[in-house]
């Protein structure tokens, strides 16, 4: 597992490093389990700043959240009216912004926000999981944890006061794979 220290995100660009490391997806935290208000990462100026979006329609100072969000470097996706990096979830994080860990994928979500539809990862930290995994793939994720999957879907309908969110669908760790290899851009 590699990091990169908060005072290093001025010069080093993030976004440009590589989705994979010897054979391994990596991923950047942006926003840690916790943490009230989501953090993007803006690629231009080489820092963390709160998600606007977010901010426009409330914070809600109870709902902390339940995993750490991080994105995959030289990846994008549409997103409205501007390109973004592929977000992951990672159910078992607790790594600092900005710093970058290995990813186990589970699974790839299809998240609706009224006419909207957006695509997240959701991953465990490699490190992580090769020391303590209680599901090695999205199918003993489903069958022995259910509740896991209850808890992002809860999450996306509750967290934001504006327009309403919905997960649509969960799809295995191997779309999720072919996703994140369909929007690379290196």
């Amino acid at each position: 597992m590699s990091s990169c220290k908060q005072e290093d995100t001025a010069t080093a660009n993030l976004y440009e490093q590589n989705s994979f490391k010897n054979g391994e997806l990596q991923a950047v935290i942006s926003t840690t389990a916790g943490s009230l208000i989501k953090n993007i990462y803006q690629i231009k100026d080489k820092r963390f700043v709160p998600d606007t979006s977010f901010l426009k329609q409330g914070k809600i100072n109870y709902l902390a959240l339940p995993f750490s969000i991080g994105f995959i470097p030289s990846t994008q996706i549409e997103l409205g009216k501007s390109n973004k990096p592929v977000e992951v979830l990672l159910v078992n994080n607790n790594a600092k912004q900005a710093q970058t860990v290995g990813v186990k994928l589970l699974a790839l979500l299809k998240v609706a926000t009224q006419d909207t539809i957006t695509y997240k990862l959701v991953g465990m930290d490699s490190g992580k999981s090769r020391a303590w995994s209680p599901f090695n793939n999205f199918e003993e994720l489903a069958a022995n944890y259910p509740d896991i999957i209850k808890t992002i879907n809860r999450y996306f309908e509750d967290y934001r006061l504006g327009p309403y969110q919905k997960v649509l669908s969960w799809q295995d760790e191997q779309a999720a794979l072919k996703f994140v290899k369909a929007h690379q851009v290196n």
